[in-house]
């Protein structure tokens, strides 16, 4: 072989290796974003999995009930009437939650004046009672006059020794005082002041039970309200993973398995974020039924 054809050949293998390293640049720089990709994928939804962690631990500390399948099954089969039109509201009628988010604020902002429960009007009654009773027991010492006055028509009248009718009138005034009761007024009077007693003893006990409820009940609203903060928050990303993972589908970087995966995860946010909408409703409900305010 000669030397020019030797020089033509090694010419020849310089140009297919440049051509070949010319053809792996591109598929290393893709190789390199995809890996890059899916490592910022990772992160996304990591830490998304870190919050939704977080926000079950929060239910599971405050110790959010857990509907099983036959009641919720019951649930499901009961038929609910209108009060209003006295008729069962269609199953295919959309159910609107109540706004009762400035009512639940106006509420707390008087809180120690709110006294709409019946049982507080329970309490004036029997106070008022008492106090009925306490006057009459002190209008048993009292020296108490009365007129009286009879008219009448018989056999014998007011003559016992008289044998024909005869008409008859008789009118008086009458005294009456009992100066010395053997002490049974006093006694009246300290038994109705046990009564008063109990009565503001109850109504204390009373108070301070429910007061305790509505802190809890406020607390169940805070809690619920930080939830539902931390559900947009995990929505957000969950849909910026989706979308990042459906791009990731569609250049074949990951599978369908794992874009369902991912796109199942944030349907599962947004039904919890549902849920925790329809939980925020009926703490605020219970709230204002707890002190006794009609909720519209």
């Amino acid at each position: 072989m000669s030397d020019g054809a030797v020089a033509r050949g090694g010419q020849l293998c310089g140009q297919s290796d440049h051509h070949h390293h010319g053809q792996a640049a591109p598929r290393l720089a893709a190789r390199d974003d995809m890996v890059v990709g899916r490592a910022r994928l990772a992160l996304i939804i990591a830490a998304t999995s870190e919050l939704a962690a977080e926000a079950r631990q929060r239910e599971q500390a405050a110790g959010r009930p857990v509907i099983g399948e036959g009641a919720l099954a019951d649930l499901l089969a009961t038929r609910v009437f209108d009060r209003e039109l006295d008729r069962p509201i269609a199953t295919d009628q959309p159910l609107a939650l109540p706004d009762l988010a400035n009512e639940v604020a106006s509420t707390t902002r008087s809180l120690d004046q709110v006294r709409a429960r019946p049982e507080y009007e329970q309490f004036r009654a029997s106070r008022d009672r008492l106090a009925l009773q306490e006057a009459v027991t002190a209008a048993q010492e009292k020296p108490r006059v009365s007129a009286f006055g009879r008219v009448g028509y018989g056999k014998p009248g007011l003559s016992m020794l008289s044998s024909e009718f005869q008409s008859y009138w008789l009118a008086g005034v009458q005294v009456q005082w009992t100066p010395w009761t053997w002490g049974s007024t006093d006694r009246d009077r300290e038994t109705l002041e046990v009564q008063r007693e109990i009565v503001t003893t109850n109504e204390a006990a009373f108070t301070q039970t429910l007061r305790r409820n509505v802190q809890q009940s406020l607390a169940t609203i805070n809690r619920l309200d930080s939830t539902l903060a931390l559900d947009d928050r995990i929505i957000a990303l969950r849909e910026g993973i989706d979308r990042e993972s459906r791009a990731k589908l569609q250049e074949g970087a990951i599978t369908a398995a794992d874009y369902v995966d991912r796109n199942t995860e944030l349907l599962a946010a947004r039904l919890a974020r549902v849920q925790h909408r329809v939980e925020l409703s009926q703490a605020r409900a219970n709230f204002l039924t707890m002190l006794g305010v009609e909720v519209r």
